[in-house]
């Protein structure tokens, strides 16, 4: 959704031959991407550079009001965490854009398996994100992720399709997590600028033209769905700058868990899908 209010993506996705992959998975997205996903230990490298060089520049020029945002998602972070220069760059402009990123409209996603306090970036990392989303893992990754005392977190309850939301301030909730279709991303991707893409297999270098640049202007959106009262409503908060969660907790009473969350968590995303789908 950040990519419809024109954010661009730079992915790092070590398995990208996979179909679960997040290259796979957002591939219907490559007009809004810097450039081709990352998967080879030089395009990693080439990558790190790429979106270094872009916070380097935002903040050569002094000015922190808001632009078009840049999002560096990372899949198997923890993986490419277990040695070797890569996961070393990887790791320190990961903390940097943890640190400095959010002034400059530069952001990080994480995503893996395994985690352990030395592949997580160690404490100042973590205490830097600025929200962690836990699925169903052991309580003791969560407490070393989140800093909480195990008792308060039943990570192995969680069921497919819910998490635990912690963000900074140390609030905690239940949500049910959206899982976009295929479709959905076509949806998406039919509402963004056409531009070219990279072939693929393309090495991605530092010089390497972007598929599109970062501080570039953002064509207006040409569809508008057509929407319910209901889902109108739930646009606008979204526009509003509220989260998915905040959206459904709001919808459902006030509650983070059971029926009444369920139901209203596929309200929202059934708004969401309405609004990103073309009109017939």
């Amino acid at each position: 959704l950040a990519t419809l209010h024109g954010a661009r993506l730079a992915i790092v996705a070590p398995h990208a031959d996979s179909a679960e992959s997040l290259s796979a998975r957002l591939s219907a997205l490559r007009p809004a991407m810097v450039a081709a996903p990352a998967a080879a230990a030089q395009d990693i490298a080439a990558m790190v550079r790429m979106v270094a060089a872009q916070l380097d520049r935002r903040q050569a020029s002094g000015d922190t009001t808001p632009r078009r945002t840049l999002i560096l998602a990372i899949d198997e972070y923890s993986a490419l965490q277990r040695g070797g220069t890569v996961g070393a760059e990887l790791a320190e402009l990961v903390e940097r854009i943890a640190t400095e990123g959010r002034k400059y409209s530069v952001y990080v996603a994480l995503s893996g398996q395994s985690w352990t306090a030395e592949r997580s970036g160690g404490t100042p990392l973590r205490d830097n994100l600025a929200a962690v989303l836990l699925h169903r893992c052991r309580p003791a990754v969560a407490q070393m992720l989140t800093g909480l005392p195990r008792a308060e977190l039943d990570t192995l309850d969680l069921a497919p399709g819910q998490a635990l939301y912690f963000d900074r301030r140390g609030d905690m909730r239940h949500i049910a997590v959206p899982l976009p279709s295929a479709a959905d991303m076509r949806h998406i991707a039919a509402l963004l600028p056409r531009a070219a893409t990279a072939a693929p297999g393309t090495v991605v270098t530092p010089v390497a033209a972007p598929v599109a640049t970062p501080d570039a202007p953002l064509p207006p959106r040409q569809h508008a769905a057509q929407l319910t009262t209901e889902q109108q409503h739930i646009l606008d908060q979204f526009k509003a700058g509220k989260n998915i969660a905040e959206i459904t907790r709001d919808l459902a009473g006030g509650v983070t868990g059971g029926r009444a969350y369920t139901t209203a968590a596929e309200t929202v995303a059934a708004a969401l899908r309405a609004a990103l789908r073309d009109p017939k």
